[in-house]
């Protein structure tokens, strides 16, 4: 991937023992160098997946616990918030049990990941391998993803082996090395077939890489016919290893009558901004106060910038055209719903991710002020991860169980919710009973006013601020008593009420 100089200085010697001995000792601080990210990427993962369920892990929990066999886990739940992997270990495990035992399978994915950056980039930079691994140790995204009992633990970490093994095969085309090539290919199919099977993001990463492939062929060979035959030569079979998910889902939809979206947030711009913006800004340890527009620009930037100085090797140019330009395009122009959340583009993230450890791997081998601005840059994006991480733990995904707390404290647990069925779905996950949620009706509401009132997706910071909630004919004054901030990235945040 990457274009390299030759070790100098402590690296080098004039001796061939000397060079044996130095270039041992190298690769024995690199593997600890690696094996201490792989560390701390694992207590970050075992930490942010401590607390309450986030409101998509309730909600499979709930959706699976509703199925009469394992067999319709894979084709009995038409649901886009069944991700049939994840989904298969909730149901093999249950209800009631503990929440770190659902998430076990993220925090697995999740730490693998960090290896598999590493040895994609390693193979090419060593420094660059050990840099992308302490990004994919703190990034908040893969944390996140890492630490939750969903599908994109899974799909990062077969997204990240789909495009190493894209590498090794368009870095060894099959006229040169046909063993190779024929093992990267298997390698890449089996990538694809696990992470659909993990959740249909990975559409987008086998998009992506079509796209990068297209493109890279035509300009290598500038003939469409040809181009066409060594693509289809590539992806077809790859492509095979699809079919066990998409065969699942397709008799799901006959047997379900379609495909069921818990919420829709209808396209906008603005709102694919928002979420590739957020995904680009997090990856790198920045706070999602940045706005997108920047965000998006600043990474157009470096992208540019790499395939100028020719840090990437051409055919990583062309996957980043295709992540980073072609792909919002075509988003653009099928305007799909729900582009606003940012853990749809987890393979633009993965990507940025990369060539950032790629440029700074290149700027040490460079010079020594090189290598000065790779570690203050390696230094900043790892710190920024890291403070982002902290507060992912400190938040946590739902305030479920502290707000429980709060009200047994107080010896009165009727609420109600501006968003009954969310406040629900944390509270009942978190008391592991059926909570007694008062409906905002007149019939329900008005003969005696619940006690509590649940904000949703409010974080209101003044405890003294009134909120009158209720219908008209018996419309109740309530007070702030406490919010509750939660992960930036997966959490629900809102603010408790209650009756003066």
């Amino acid at each position: 991937m990457l274009r390299t100089a030759p070790p100098s200085g402590a690296l080098a010697s004039a001796s061939p023992q000397g060079r044996s001995t130095s270039h041992f000792g190298w690769m024995t601080r690199r593997r600890a160098a690696v094996a201490v990210a792989l560390l701390v990427g694992l207590v970050l993962r075992i930490a942010a997946a401590t607390g309450d369920l986030g409101l998509d892990e309730a909600w499979s929990l709930k959706l699976v616990t509703g199925l009469h066999s394992f067999g319709d886990v894979f084709w009995g739940l038409p649901h886009d918030n069944n991700h049939p992997l994840n989904s298969a270990w909730l149901f093999l495990i249950g209800a009631g049990r503990p929440v770190w035992l659902y998430r076990m399978p993220a925090i697995v994915f999740g730490t693998l990941t960090i290896a598999a950056v590493a040895r994609c980039l390693g193979r090419r930079s060593e420094v660059a391998g050990i840099i992308g691994a302490w990004f994919a140790a703190v990034a908040l995204p893969l944390v996140d993803f890492g630490s939750e009992a969903r599908g994109y633990a899974g799909l990062t970490l077969a997204s990240v082996l789909a495009i190493d093994a894209w590498d090794r095969v368009v870095a060894a085309p099959p006229w040169s090395r046909p063993s190779l090539y024929r093992r990267a290919r298997r390698d890449l199919g089996l990538a694809i077939g696990f992470g659909a099977l993990s959740h249909l993001g990975m559409m987008l990463t086998v998009s992506v890489l079509g796209a990068a492939t297209l493109i890279h062929m035509g300009a290598s060979t500038r003939r469409v016919v040809t181009t066409l035959v060594g693509a289809t030569r590539l992806f077809l079979p790859c492509c095979l290893y699809l079919l066990p998910a998409l065969t699942a889902l397709a008799i799901g939809i006959d047997r379900g009558g379609g495909y069921k979206i818990g919420d829709i947030d209808p396209f906008s711009a603005a709102k694919l901004a928002q979420g590739l913006g957020g995904m680009l800004t997090m990856i790198t340890g920045l706070p999602d106060t940045i706005p997108p527009a920047v965000a998006i620009t600043a990474t157009l930037a470096v992208v540019a910038t790499a395939a100028v100085r020719r840090i990437l090797a051409p055919h990583w140019t062309t996957l980043s055209l295709s992540t980073f330009v072609i792909l919002p395009c075509v988003i653009l122009a099928a305007q799909p719903p729900n582009v606003g959340y940012a853990r749809y583009f987890a393979v633009c993230g993965l990507v940025l991710l990369m060539i950032e450890a790629a440029a700074l791997g290149h700027l040490w081998v460079c010079s020594e002020n090189g290598r000065r601005w790779a570690v203050a840059g390696s230094v900043a994006i790892v710190t920024g991860g890291l403070t982002l991480d902290s507060l992912q733990i400190g938040w946590g995904r739902s305030a479920a169980s502290a707000t429980l707390a709060l009200m047994n404290a107080e010896g009165d647990e009727t609420y109600t919710a501006s968003r009954p069925k969310m406040a629900a779905l944390l509270l009942d996950a978190a008391a592991g009973r059926t909570m007694a949620g008062v409906p905002l009706s007149a019939a329900a509401f008005c003969p005696n006013p619940p006690e509590w009132y649940i904000a949703v997706g409010l974080y209101d910071p003044m405890p003294d601020a009134p909120l009158a909630v209720g219908p008209e004919q018996c419309r109740t004054t309530y007070r702030a008593r406490r919010p509750f901030a939660s992960s930036p990235l997966s959490g629900t945040q809102w603010t408790l009420y209650r009756r003066p």
